[in-house]
């Protein structure tokens, strides 16, 4: 009876471990706020290796000066060209928007960029500056 109880207990110890290294692995993310082109953003994003990326973050326009702010992720791809994903316009001074996303990329990914833009409400005359650099968990 003994030997089945250290048998679990062992066994159960291994699984836990398998299971924290492989969730710990499996994603890394950003928590914080920026500030850069245009205005600035704060929430979370998350990175998995696997290709998916969930963002939550709020951008807003902190300048005044009849342009746009929007936040930017560029995807690093090895082997293809980068990808861009945008996040809704906050037009207007101290105007936020929320962008609760989930962004799918088939294959691996090494991370992504998180940048800063400052664009017209039509989409022209953008200018970004890349703020962060999260790696994949």
């Amino acid at each position: 009876m003994r030997m089945k109880a250290r048998l679990a207990t062992i066994i159960a110890t291994a699984s836990a471990a398998v299971l924290f290294t492989s969730t710990a692995a499996s994603a890394a993310s950003w928590d914080g706020s920026i500030n850069g082109t245009g205005g600035g953003a704060g929430g979370t994003v998350s990175v998995s290796l696997r290709g998916s990326i969930d963002v939550d973050v709020t951008v807003i326009d902190t300048i005044s000066d009849g342009f746009c702010a929007q936040m930017r992720i560029t995807v690093d791809l090895p082997a293809y060209p980068d990808r861009d994903h945008d996040s809704p316009k906050a037009c207007g001074y101290q105007t936020g928007k929320t962008w609760d996303t989930t962004i799918s990329e088939s294959g691996t990914l090494r991370g992504v960029y998180l940048k800063m833009c400052r664009v017209h409400s039509d989409g022209s005359d953008r200018s970004c500056s890349t703020e962060k650099y999260v790696n994949a968990g």
